[in-house]
């Protein structure tokens, strides 16, 4: 009962031994880790150096925890049951650290491999043992920390998370999602025929907000989310009227392993009457640190099925991949992050540098859209820019899409 690439035991190993395991020692912990970054590790150097790592950080946790069972569960996931006290698991963490950068120093690996373990106290239930530990383990690598301990708020926390994903999975499923749209309007405060679109749960509820947002991208639940409104837009569920809509994307949507997305997509314009050149597809490049090559050949490639593209958005951060991508291939707009352009109006040289890239960019007919303007004061700033795309409560609220009911 072990698996094949690391020989490490499998879950059925676990499923079979844990009950003798806990009588032996009822004291003892239940270790969850997660490789950081891995996704990244495979895209960059292939599946092959991926399994190598795997199989590296299994030899790591075999010298570590030597006499303790240790398990690879799936993927880049592992579970270590150990009776070790919690001062020697701190000596045993620190080692597995010092051991994976030694093999980093030495090239036995090719790039840092690093983790996130979460440690809660074995329970006579395995499932709510290895629970406990997970909750705490996506505590740690919330917090970019390798070792977290369990704590009664971090597993509430934890379930809460879990329902709220599960609401929106069921609402996914049954597209009971609810939209509402803003009116973007020119540096004049003419409505420029464009809105943008946000998605709500069916209660009217904002579900994309920072917190719930990263945790829906942590659990890969925001391409379904995507999806959900491409085939809306395009199927004519949510109705674009005159002019054009901009729809959010993330680009975790692109490159998700369970699903060809272009693929997905092209199906979606192949039953169509929606024009594509409508609608404005938002990519969120300002936290993407994956192939970024590979996220300007799939832009790319989106223009080519006659999307319009917007990136979101732009500030000064130095991993900000908006400018790279900006310069590698046109744009048809580009949104000013509001933390970025309310510094400009305390900063010379911010302000300089955003009027720069709004008149280097009109002889590309790229548009700067300046986001969630909400006094007067801030309007009469981003006016000033002239040629550019203003949006927020100062110019128009929200508004309830009503939905048509498709065939």
């Amino acid at each position: 009962m072990t698996d094949f690439l690391t020989g490490l035991f499998n879950m059925q190993y676990l499923n079979k031994e844990f009950n003798a395991y806990y009588l032996n020692h009822p004291k003892a912990l239940v270790l969850s880790f997660d490789l950081n970054k891995f996704k990244e590790i495979n895209d960059t150097f292939g599946h092959a150096e991926g399994d190598r790592m795997l199989q590296t950080f299994s030899e790591v946790l075999r010298i570590v925890f030597e006499g303790d069972i240790i398990v690879r569960r799936s993927g880049d996931e592992f579970l270590v049951l150990t009776s070790k006290s919690i001062s020697e698991l701190h000596m045993a963490i620190d080692n597995c650290i010092k051991l994976l950068k030694d093999k980093q120093d030495s090239q036995e690996i090719m790039c840092a491999l690093t983790f996130s373990c979460g440690v809660a106290p074995i329970e006579e239930d395995m499932s709510i043992s290895i629970d406990k530990a997970d909750a705490t383990m996506y505590e740690a690598k919330k917090n970019d920390k390798p070792l977290y301990f369990f704590r009664k708020r971090i597993y509430e926390m934890f379930k809460d998370d879990e329902k709220f994903l599960g609401m929106i999975d069921e609402q996914v499923q049954k597209s009971e999602l609810t939209y509402v749209t803003q009116k973007i309007f020119d540096s004049t405060g003419t409505d420029s025929g464009i809105s943008e679109l946000y998605s709500r749960d069916k209660f009217g509820n904002r579900i994309l907000q920072p917190e719930t947002f990263r945790l829906l991208r942590n659990h890969h639940r925001v391409k379904e989310i995507d999806l959900l409104n491409l085939k809306n837009v395009l199927n004519g569920t949510i109705p674009i009227e005159s002019g054009r809509i901009i729809l959010n994307i993330h680009p975790q949507t692109f490159f998700s392993r369970d699903i060809n997305f272009l693929g997905e997509l092209d199906g979606m314009l192949f039953k169509t009457e929606i024009d594509p050149h409508r609608v404005i597809l938002s990519i969120n490049v300002k936290e993407y640190e994956d192939n970024i090559d590979a996220l300007v050949t799939t832009i790319a490639r989106l223009k080519q099925r006659g999307f319009s593209i917007c990136l979101d958005s732009l500030d000064d951060e130095p991993k900000n991949a908006s400018m790279f991508i900006y310069h590698s291939l046109d744009v048809n707009a580009i949104k000013v992050s509001r933390d970025y352009w309310t510094r400009a109006m305390d900063s010379l040289k911010i302000e300089r540098d955003i009027r720069s890239f709004i008149v280097n960019s009109e002889d590309f007919g790229t548009k700067f859209i300046f986001s969630s303007v909400g006094t007067d004061e801030e309007a009469e700033y981003v006016e000033s820019m002239h040629h550019v795309y203003v949006k927020g409560n100062h110019y128009s609220t929200s508004n309830l899409v009503h939905a048509k009911k498709v065939k």
